[in-house]
C-alpha cells in the first residue's frame, strides 16, 4: 500500500510520531520502573527519548528532499525541545539545591511536575520551597509536586 502525503502531512506525521515516542519513553520511564531505580531509569528513559526525538527532527533539517517549510518548522520544534530539556535540567539543579537528592521536572505547557525523593510526606514547609523555586526560575504557578521514597 503506497500513501500519497503532501509534504504538510508529512510534517505532521513525523512530529506525530516524535511526540509519540517521547511519550512512550516518559510512560514507560515513569510507570514501569520503581523503588529507588525510578530516578536513574526516569532519566535515562526521558534523555533516550528526547535525544531520538532531537535527531529526528535533525535529520530532516539536514536533508535536502525535505521541502523548506518543513524544514522550518522541524528547526523550531527541535530549538523548543532543546529548551525545554535544558529548562527541566535547571529546574531539577533548583530543587537538588533545596536539598533533595534526587529529583526530576517534567514541563508541561504551563505546569510543571516535580518528582522529589523523600522517606516521608513532605511539610507544607517544603512544598512552598520547591514550588517558590520552580516559580522563581520558570515563573510557572502550577506545580504538582510527587514523593517517591
Amino acid at each position: 500500500m503506497k500513501c500519497n502525503l503532501n509534504s504538510k502531512q508529512h510534517s505532521i506525521v513525523v512530529i506525530v510520531s516524535l511526540i509519540l515516542v517521547f511519550s512512550i519513553g516518559f510512560c514507560m520511564g515513569r510507570y514501569c520502573f520503581g523503588g529507588n531505580d525510578y530516578f536513574k531509569n526516569d532519566k535515562v528513559e526521558r534523555d533516550n527519548a528526547t535525544q531520538k526525538s532531537l535527531d529526528s527532527l535533525k535529520a530532516l533539517v539536514d536533508n535536502q528532499s525535505t521541502p523548506q517549510e518543513q524544514k522550518d518548522k522541524a528547526s523550531e520544534d527541535y530549538r523548543q525541545l532543546s529548551l525545554k530539556f535544558e529548562k527541566e535540567a535547571t529546574l531539577e539543579s533548583k530543587v537538588k539545591a533545596l536539598g533533595f537528592k534526587k529529583a526530576m521536572c517534567y514541563l508541561e505547557d504551563d505546569r510543571v511536575k516535580v518528582v522529589v525523593q523523600n522517606k516521608d510526606k513532605l511539610k507544607d514547609e517544603e512544598s512552598k520551597k520547591i514550588k517558590d523555586a520552580i516559580l522563581q526560575e520558570s515563573n510557572i504557578k502550577d506545580v504538582e509536586i510527587i514523593v517517591r521514597k
